[in-house]
């Protein structure tokens, strides 16, 4: 047996997926600024009229899910956001929780400010963390830093800065 999502049982709104036994309803919702196009609480994209689940390209930048609407490719986490969110998500991050790029369902994804996802980045060790020497240290201590441009998140070893 593989433990891979596979599709059991298609309905008018509705389908129910497994996943290691475990079973999840999935849900449709159609996509602010595309209507001719729905995506699921999955990560799912499919075209309303036709009914096709529309194919995942993966980005070959940062690993992520894209679909092409529109005339040209949306992000697949950023689209399920747009539908399932109630706040406005121009101008701000989609998290994914895990850390998997590929885990696109909602309980995964959350709306961040670009500063709370690196902080997050770098807190689940997705980025790699930059050492440098404090110079108010006593002794040359490493110290962690978040962006090189957030001289507020700078931390040494004698305490915050």
């Amino acid at each position: 047996k593989r433990n891979k999502l596979t599709r059991r049982e298609p309905n008018k709104g509705f389908s129910f997926y497994s996943k290691g036994g475990e079973c999840m309803r999935e849900y449709y919702l159609t996509i602010p600024g595309f209507e001719n196009y729905e995506v699921s609480n999955l990560g799912n994209v499919r075209n309303k009229r036709t009914g096709r689940i529309l194919i995942q390209m993966l980005n070959k930048e940062g690993g992520y899910y894209r679909v092409n609407i529109g005339g040209g490719h949306q992000y697949v986490h950023r689209l399920v956001a747009m539908a399932f969110f109630d706040e406005d998500i121009t101008g701000k991050d989609v998290n994914h929780i895990d850390g998997d790029h590929w885990n696109n369902h909602l309980s995964n994804l959350e709306i961040v400010t670009r500063k709370e996802n690196i902080r997050h980045a770098y807190k689940a060790g997705l980025k790699a963390v930059r050492v440098v020497t404090c110079k108010y240290c006593k002794y040359r201590f490493n110290c962690s830093i978040r962006p090189a441009y957030d001289y507020e998140d700078w931390f040494c070893a004698d305490g915050e800065i």
